[in-house]
C-alpha cells in the first residue's frame, strides 16, 4: 500500500485547506481577533498572544511552502522512508534526534516558569526549607500532589542549579517514552506506518517543548504508557510492576487512583473473573502499599482518608459551577486559605453537585463543550516554554511553531478519528484495541466529570497518533 502522505487525494487537500484558511484569517479574522487579544487583562497574554496573532499569515505562508516541497518531493521521501523501515536501528535514531533538538531548544530558550510551576516549586522550597509540606500560610497541606514537590526538593538538595537536572530529567523522559511506545506499536503497525508514526511524534513541537517545562503532564504519560506497555507485552505478570507504576502515578495526579478498574475491565477480556479479581488485588495491594506512607500522614494531619490529595472538589467545582464555561476558569468561591483544607473540598463537592441537580440542562450542555475545550488547541507545553523568558525569542518563531503545533494536532486527531470510525484491522488485535479504548474512555470519562483543558489529554495523545499513522496506508 503506498503511504497516504504522499498519495495525490491527500497533500494537495491540505495544502488547499491551509491556504484557504491563510486568506480567511488574513482578510475576516485577524483584525477582530487582534482587537480581542489587545484587551485581555494580562499584560503577559496580550505580548504572547500579539507574537502569535500578528505573525500567523507569515507562519501559515512559510507551512504552505514547506507542504510544497513535500508534495514535489514526495518519491525522494518515500524511498527514504522505505529505507528508514528496514533498519535495525530505527528507534535509536529517532531517541538520537529528540535528544539533539530538545537540548537545542533547553540551550537556546531559557523559560521562566508560570502558573501551576511556581506552586510546585515553591513547594519543594519549602520542603526543603522545613521539612514539612505546607501551604505558604504554614499549615499543613494535601492540595497539590506531593510526587513533583518531592522529586524537585530531592534535585534542589543534590544540585545547585538543580532546574537544569531538571530539564535533563525531561529529555530522558521524552526519550524513554518514545522507546516504550515505539515497543507498544510495533506489534500492530506496518514498518512504513510505525516509521510515521515515529517521526510525527518526535517532531510534535508540544513533546519537543516539553523539556522547558516543570510539570507533571510528560512523567505522568510516560508512567501510564509503562503500565500500558506492561499490560500489552504479557498477560501472566503477577501484577507487583503494574500496583508499583500505579502508585508512582498517583503521587504525581490523583486522576489515576481509578485505573485498577479500567485494568480489571481489560483482565475480563482473556481471564475469568476469578483470576481477573486475583490479579487485580494484587495490583491494588502494591499500588497501596507504596501509597500508604503519604495516606498515613494525611490521616494524621487532617484525620480523614485521603489517598491522594485535596483538590478533587476544586477541580470539580470548577468544572461545574454556575458559571463554568467548561474550561479552567477561577469565577468561583473557593477559600484556598482555609487550613481545613478536607472540609473545604467537600464543600467544593457539595456545590457542584447541587448546582448540576439544579441546572440539570446546562450541566448536560457542558459535558461536550469540556471535550471540544480539550481538544481546541495542542500547544500546552508551547505556552508553558515561550510566554515567558529570560532571552528574546524571535515572534514569527513563536507564531511559526504554535502554528504548527496546531496544524500538526488537528491533523492527527482528525486522520485519528477516521481510522476509529472505520474500526478498519482491529479485530487482528482485539485485546489490545480494547485497551486503548478504556484507556481513552477513562481520561475523557474524567474531563466530563470535572473540567475541560488540554493538559488532561496529554496521556492519551499517542493514542491519537497511533490511529492517525494506521490510517495512513
Amino acid at each position: 500500500m503506498k503511504v497516504l502522505l504522499v498519495k495525490l487525494r491527500i497533500l494537495p487537500s491540505v495544502l488547499i485547506l491551509n491556504a484557504i484558511f491563510i486568506f480567511i484569517y488574513e482578510f475576516l479574522l485577524k483584525k477582530e481577533l487582534m482587537n480581542i487579544i489587545n484587551h485581555k487583562v494580562d499584560p503577559i497574554d496580550v505580548i504572547y498572544y500579539n507574537n502569535i496573532f500578528a505573525n500567523l499569515t507569515s507562519s501559515g505562508i512559510i507551512v504552505e511552502v514547506l507542504l510544497l516541497f513535500i508534495f514535489y518531493n514526495r518519491n525522494q521521501i518515500k524511498t527514504w522512508i522505505n529505507l528508514l523501515s528496514n533498519s535495525p536501528y530505527l528507534i535509536w535514531y529517532f531517541i538520537g534526534m529528540n535528544i539533539l533538538v530538545q537540548f537545542l531548544i533547553f540551550m537556546e530558550i531559557q523559560t521562566i516558569p508560570i502558573s501551576d510551576s511556581i506552586y510546585y516549586i515553591e513547594l519543594a522550597d519549602r520542603i526543603l526549607k522545613t521539612g514539612s509540606y505546607i501551604s505558604p500560610n504554614g499549615y499543613f497541606t494535601a492540595f497539590w500532589p506531593v510526587g513533583l514537590p518531592m522529586f524537585i526538593a530531592l534535585l534542589m538538595f543534590l544540585f545547585k542549579s538543580w532546574l537544569i537536572w531538571f530539564k535533563l530529567f525531561n529529555i530522558a523522559i521524552s526519550s524513554a517514552s518514545l522507546y516504550v511506545l515505539y515497543n507498544i506499536f510495533k506489534k500492530y503497525l506496518t514498518q512504513k506506518q510505525l516509521v510515521l508514526f515515529l517521526l510525527i511524534f518526535t517532531f510534535y513541537p508540544n513533546n519537543l517543548f516539553s523539556v522547558n517545562i516543570v510539570m507533571t503532564d510528560f512523567p505522568f504519560t510516560f508512567l501510564l504508557w509503562c503500565v500500558i506497555w506492561l499490560l500489552s507485552e504479557t498477560k501472566r505478570q503477577s501484577g507487583i510492576g503494574i500496583g508499583v507504576l500505579l502508585a508512582l502515578i498517583c503521587y504525581l495526579r490523583a486522576s489515576a487512583l481509578f485505573l485498577p478498574i479500567i485494568i480489571f475491565l481489560f483482565l475480563l477480556n482473556y481471564l475469568t473473573i476469578k483470576q481477573s479479581l486475583l490479579r487485580i488485588l494484587i495490583i491494588s495491594s502494591f499500588m497501596l502499599l507504596i501509597l500508604s506512607p503519604w495516606i498515613y500522614r494525611n490521616y494524621t494531619v487532617f484525620e480523614k482518608l485521603i489517598p491522594v490529595s485535596t483538590n478533587g472538589g476544586f477541580n470539580f467545582l470548577m468544572g461545574n459551577h454556575h458559571d463554568a464555561s467548561g474550561g479552567l476558569n477561577f469565577d468561583f468561591k473557593y477559600n484556598a486559605d482555609n487550613p481545613y483544607e478536607y472540609e473545604e473540598d467537600k464543600l467544593a463537592y457539595k456545590t457542584a453537585f447541587n448546582e448540576i441537580i439544579n441546572n440539570p440542562l446546562q450541566s448536560l450542555i457542558r459535558i461536550p463543550k469540556k471535550i471540544l475545550i480539550s481538544y481546541l488547541r495542542g500547544d500546552s507545553s508551547i505556552t508553558w516554554s515561550l510566554k515567558m523568558s529570560s532571552n528574546k525569542i524571535p515572534p514569527l518563531l513563536v507564531s511559526l511553531v504554535f502554528f504548527v503545533t496546531n496544524f500538526m494536532f488537528y491533523l492527527v486527531v482528525i486522520g485519528s478519528l477516521l481510522q476509529l470510525v472505520r474500526r478498519k484491522n482491529f479485530e487482528s488485535a482485539r485485546d489490545f484495541h480494547i485497551l486503548l479504548f478504556l484507556v481513552l474512555s477513562y481520561f475523557l470519562l474524567l474531563v466530563m466529570i470535572y473540567v475541560g483543558g488540554e493538559r488532561y489529554i496529554i496521556p492519551i495523545i499517542p493514542i491519537h497518533f497511533y490511529y492517525f499513522a494506521k490510517n495512513l496506508t
